[in-house]
């Protein structure tokens, strides 16, 4: 079961790059880590703050 819906991400994700371009794809890729890493970074900071805070 996990095998085929693996499966239909990948086919779902060649269909987008197909739709919009592997370079659009893959800058929209790029773009959402950049998003991800800024996020945890700043968790991690107020975390910290708040840990000192204590």
């Amino acid at each position: 079961m996990e095998n085929k819906a693996l499966r239909r991400t990948v086919a779902d994700f060649e269909r987008v790059r197909r739709a919009f371009g592997p370079e659009e794809v893959e800058r929209a890729v790029e773009d959402a880590k950049r998003r991800e890493a800024q996020e945890r970074e700043q968790k991690k900071a107020k975390r910290k703050f708040n840990w000192g805070a204590r």
